[in-house]
């Protein structure tokens, strides 16, 4: 393959910047017209699925045209339900979310959720809202692997039943653990 020069580079982000632009302009275009034949034409639903459009699409697509969704948006339908303010903060890479530090404190920094990590990203975004830091650090705690305890430590994954082992949970055995559950079958 071959290395592009520098101006050949710039050309190509150039391109792709009209490119997206248009891209943005034709969203807002097709929702308008989604939201005219949604409210002018009562077969537009059925007609939509004629040409390929499926109902999530078009519905991304009508609140784009309806002013509740930014055409920069419209690809991710985790941001749809978000209101049109904190929809801005997301493309402004302006969102606050709560980071755990190694001493297990918190701190806040400003994320591009466009950019973020998948578990950032779900941490930040509740279903109608940008979750607050509070909410945010609920969450963490929430997530986090309970500790075990010295008594879980030394219970046995497994039990004998009469002549059967039954597994308590799930769990590998070494060959020693293995030994003492057929023992402990003889008894």
């Amino acid at each position: 393959m071959n290395k592009l020069t520098n101006t050949e580079t710039q050309k190509a982000w150039d391109k792709l910047g009209n490119l997206m632009d248009n891209m943005k302009a034709n969203i807002l275009e097709a929702g308008k017209l989604i939201c005219y034949l949604l409210d002018n034409d009562q077969d537009a639903r059925a007609k939509f699925r004629k040409v390929g459009l499926t109902p999530s699409f078009y519905g991304r697509l009508e609140k784009v045209g309806r002013g509740v969704l930014l055409p920069e948006l419209a690809d991710n339908s985790m941001f749809a339900r978000l209101p049109i303010d904190q929809q801005k903060q997301i493309v402004q890479g302006q969102v606050t979310a709560v980071i755990e530090k190694q001493d297990g404190t918190f701190d806040t920094v400003k994320v591009d959720l466009l950019t973020a990590d998948p578990v950032t990203m779900f941490r930040c975004v509740a279903t109608d809202h940008i979750r607050t830091p509070q909410e945010q650090r609920a969450y963490i705690e929430r997530s986090r692997k309970p500790t075990v305890t010295a008594t879980d430590a030394c219970k046995v994954p497994w039990r004998v039943v009469g002549k059967l082992i039954e597994f308590t949970k799930p769990c590998l055995l070494t060959k020693s653990d293995m030994l003492s559950a057929m023992r402990a079958m003889e008894v």
